[in-house]
């Protein structure tokens, strides 16, 4: 009998294989993924095949490697997407961000398609009027799914049935942005003319109208936001550590943000690639409840280190100046100062980091801190005690107030092989019963 898992859900499935409803969801899933690769495999052949050619003096003109740090960046986004909708079809989550990745793949191959008509191709290629209406439609495609995402998060359904409408502003959106933006003289997303734009009074009523579908975006991205925040502070259990990873994705979002600010060149496309995969990769972890209780660990880890490199940093510049300071009128050089200031610094490195990591897991991790404190004063009490029912006592305390179980069982077998047990029942109001030998 073969059998498949759905997140941490195990299912039988009949000899013949898995369901047939399950088995139809597969090839358009397949499809999407293909003809998504396909597409943004040819914006990095397009990008490169534009290297050598200059930007054109206008505004908004992106450089050849923005397309190539697009696609790897969109190419996170559609592969998180076909897997979920592959490994969970009947999970609308995984086919939004399927969509979601194939849309923006459409807009980049658009995108690169009519730089490369305008500025490689030696006249403009053919079907490159229609490159400004896939644009639109395929960004269309991207920018309401993703409030859509944050609102359908985790469960792949609606906080509740108040929030039907927002299934009529997501369809609003997709319809006027990917519908009518692209009639407008502003609907484009390339520095050239849109040869398919209607002018007059006429182009002008379809930009307002479509400026209404990108407010009704906002609105709902806002809306969504603050639903997930709320949410994620109501959350226990396992939905709790699923929201952690949207957290996580967000801070990272707004700390590449505003690296991005000040980045330029080929550093901006990069931490923009980075910030684009987070979202994505965060939302298939938490759906498909892949090591959901190992981030506490990766965030107690990654917060130790963020300070520490700061804090050190902060020491080597300092010891620097200080030291260069006192020693360059002796020697009349710098490289005595940057020597010190190094082996300071690898003098630091650990006590520092323990003492970094003790005020964090104090401070955000307080149950785990407490815990480690009581292991470290049973590891005293094993070393100096030699009473064994007073020994058994305390470790089966130790066990029920670190790890908090219902029953607490100590098995002892000495050399003459009679055994020798102790017992300690927990409520789950963590009152403790008993606790004693029996030989």
């Amino acid at each position: 009998m073969n059998t498949g898992s759905l997140g941490s859900v195990s299912m039988a499935y009949p000899p013949g294989g898995e369901p047939r409803g399950k088995r139809k969801w597969i090839w358009p899933a397949w499809l999407m993924l293909t003809a998504g690769a396909v597409l943004l495999l040819a914006v990095v052949v397009m990008a490169f095949a534009r290297r050598a050619v200059p930007l054109p003096s206008v505004r908004d003109s992106e450089p050849w490697y923005s397309g190539v740090f697009n696609a790897l960046g969109t190419a996170v986004l559609l592969t998180t997407g076909g897997y979920l909708a592959l490994r969970l079809p009947r999970n609308p989550l995984a086919w939004l961000m399927l969509v979601a990745g194939f849309g923006y793949s459409l807009h980049l191959f658009a995108v690169a398609y009519t730089y490369t008509s305008y500025l490689v191709a030696p006249q403009p290629l053919p079907l490159t009027a229609a490159m400004f209406v896939l644009a639109a439609v395929g960004l269309a495609l991207v920018l309401p799914t993703l409030a859509m995402l944050v609102l359908l998060f985790p469960s792949g359904q609606l906080p509740s049935p108040r929030w039907r409408f927002a299934y009529g502003v997501w369809l609003y959106s997709v319809f006027v942005m990917g519908g009518f933006s692209w009639l407008s003289p502003t609907g484009k997303w390339v520095p050239f003319d849109n040869p398919i734009a209607l002018q007059g009074g006429v182009g002008q009523t379809l930009g307002a109208f479509s400026v209404t579908a990108w407010f009704s975006f906002l609105i709902l991205l806002a809306l969504a936001t603050l639903s997930a925040v709320v949410r994620g502070l109501r959350a226990t259990g396992l939905e709790r550590q699923q929201f952690k990873w949207l957290v996580l994705a967000g801070l990272w979002v707004s700390m590449a943000a505003l690296v991005a600010s000040g980045a330029t060149g080929v550093w901006f496309y990069f931490v923009n690639m980075l910030s684009t995969a987070a979202i994505p990769l965060a939302i298939a972890m938490a759906v498909a409840r892949y090591r959901l209780w190992d981030l506490d660990v990766l965030i107690r880890r990654t917060t130790a280190y963020a300070l520490l490199t700061g804090a050190l940093t902060l020491v080597y510049f300092g010891s620097v100046v200080v030291l260069q300071h006192l020693l360059s009128p002796l020697t009349g050089e710098s490289t005595p100062a940057v020597v010190l200031s190094t082996l300071l610094i690898a003098a630091l490195f650990l006590p520092l980091r323990r003492r970094i990591q003790e005020i964090i897991d104090r401070r955000f991790f307080r149950r785990k801190y407490d815990a480690e404190q009581v292991l470290a004063r049973f590891a005293t009490t094993a070393r100096d005690e030699t009473d064994l029912d007073a020994l058994v006592a305390e470790l089966a305390r130790v066990i029920q107030e670190t790890m908090q179980p219902e029953r607490v069982s100590v098995w002892l077998r000495p050399v003459n092989e009679k055994r020798t047990w102790a017992s300690a029942d927990a409520l789950r109001d963590d009152t403790p019963r008993a606790a004693g030998r029996s030989g």
